[in-house]
């Protein structure tokens, strides 16, 4: 039996067994880096259970997976080689859009997942909207669209908790004043702001709706307002991907090029 491929889980940075991996094409093996089997088990049991939310049901301004229904078909992610549904949209482990292309040059003879080289991000555990309460950060930064809608992720719960940001962000679009690449910050409380980056025209699911190049000029204009500040400034941990549809080894390193300051939260 084959020894497991041990490692850093591109998922949790942990040094733990691979569930599946591989390199870059190319790449040393000593890049390689892989996803664990309990990072595997909880993006499976995240598909569940926004499945489960689906099927109950969402409300009319929701972006999310609504009418889901299972399906016998079976897709691997062009990304990462991970198995889906073939109704899913973007793989279920790495937010990849089931849409494109990608080399697919495997190391194993099971799943595998495409490697990106460890970042030099900081990247903790926790709740970014909670952060920002406890006065961990000061600016919570997320991408908005230009429609509107906060219906899904973390949009969803910053409209939950800080309700003034919603009616800020609508009302600046239809006065005009925000347009791609533009950052909106709305004063939640003392020394404390939500930053609504607009880095997407539209919503909507089976193309990628993130436009790189104004995510990329929202974080720029964000590190340009505190810079010279002791204003601490937190991001979701996959901004821009996931139901946006970004690819994270294409944002992760626009952050590190613009905002690499940035603490960013994984739940």
């Amino acid at each position: 039996m084959t020894e497991p491929i041990h490692g850093r889980c591109l998922i949790c940075f942990e040094d733990k067994p691979f569930d599946a991996f591989r390199t870059n094409c190319g790449a040393p093996p000593n890049d390689v880096v892989g996803v664990c089997k309990d990072c595997t088990a909880a993006a499976v049991a995240a598909r569940n259970a926004r499945r489960a939310q689906a099927d109950a049901g969402t409300d009319e301004n929701d972006d999310s997976d609504e009418g889901y229904e299972d399906s016998t078909e079976t897709i691997h992610c062009p990304r990462c080689q991970h198995p889906n549904d073939a109704n899913e949209t973007a793989c279920i482990l790495c937010a990849y859009p089931l849409s494109g292309g990608a080399c697919s040059q495997t190391d194993s003879g099971g799943d595998v997942f495409v490697m990106v080289p460890a970042s030099g991000l900081h990247v903790v555990r926790g709740d970014a909207v909670a952060a920002l309460q406890r006065g961990d950060i000061n600016i919570l930064g997320h991408q908005v669209n230009l429609r509107g809608v906060m219906g899904a992720g973390i949009a969803r719960q910053i409209k939950g908790v800080f309700p003034t940001v919603l009616a800020a962000y609508r009302e600046a679009i239809a006065a005009g004043d925000l347009a791609l690449g533009d950052v909106q910050l709305v004063q939640v409380g003392e020394n404390r702001w939500i930053a609504n980056m607009a880095g997407q025209q539209d919503i909507g699911r089976g193309r990628r709706q993130t436009d790189y190049q104004a995510l990329s000029a929202a974080l720029r204009k964000l590190a340009n307002l505190t810079e010279g500040t002791t204003l601490r400034v937190g991001l979701p941990f996959g901004i821009g991907c996931g139901l946006a549809g970004g690819d994270w080894s294409v944002v992760s390193r626009t952050i590190e090029e613009t905002l690499p300051q940035a603490v960013l939260y994984r739940l």
